[in-house]
């Protein structure tokens, strides 16, 4: 690696050190913080091996979303996956509030505030479902009797409503759904893989969990049935 380069990993381990406390903070104790700083510093690495001066963006803000993938991608191939699918359902969740909030600026009343909250729990509902190992569709499976009752009954009740759900949406929404949470890559994965920015995922994210509350019916918590 080029001396500037190596340089840029100097600069930025407190950056690795800061993504790893922040992604402690919602994962167990036991968890070793070094495991996760040394997860990040891979990251960093091939950061600094990649960037593109020329491009005009800052090392740092290149960097983050690299050095939070690496941990992701690590803690997905461990033990700890059950507590990767909660931090990208976090992830996933942080973006769809986000817009949510910046619509609902312009709500008048009681009443229309209700239901904008409404709409925003249904929503993190079917976010929090996607999330769910449980909901990943295995055409495998589908149709055959469970053979441990009533939790792979559960189980397969969820992968069949998800799966009728993403056969309704658009065919672009049903391919961000499919590369975020059942392929497990980041938003910033699936852009760059096709020459977008991060936004434009995230955007068609939260669409697509606008259709999906729709056809997931009674799986997502509907406040709306009590207005």
């Amino acid at each position: 690696m080029e001396k500037w380069r190596k340089q840029l990993v100097e600069d930025n381990l407190n950056l690795v050190k800061r993504i790893a406390n922040d992604i402690k903070n919602h994962l167990p104790e036991e968890l070793d913080i070094d495991e996760l700083i040394s997860m990040g510093t891979l990251g960093l690495t091939q950061a600094a091996e990649n960037y593109k001066p020329e491009l005009g963006y800052r090392f740092s803000t290149y960097a983050y979303y690299r050095i939070q993938g690496s941990i992701y991608d690590e803690l997905r191939k461990t033990v700890w996956r059950p507590y990767f699918k909660a931090l990208k359902a976090r992830e996933a969740a942080n973006s769809y509030l986000a817009e949510e909030t910046k619509a609902n600026t312009k709500v008048k009343n009681k009443k229309e505030s209700f239901k904008a909250l409404a709409n925003q729990l249904s929503g993190l509902s079917a976010i929090f479902i996607m999330a769910k190992e449980d909901a990943i569709p295995n055409s495998s499976s589908l149709g055959q009797e469970p053979d441990n009752g009533f939790e792979n009954c559960r189980k397969q009740e969820i992968a069949k409503v998800v799966q009728a759900s993403l056969s309704k949406i658009k065919p672009v929404y049903r391919l961000i759904i499919e590369e975020y949470y059942f392929k497990n890559k980041s938003f910033l994965e699936i852009s760059e893989e096709r020459g977008r920015s991060k936004s434009w995922a995230w955007g068609l994210h939260n669409k697509a969990i606008k259709d999906m509350k729709k056809y997931l019916g009674s799986a997502t918590f509907n406040l709306e049935n009590f207005i």
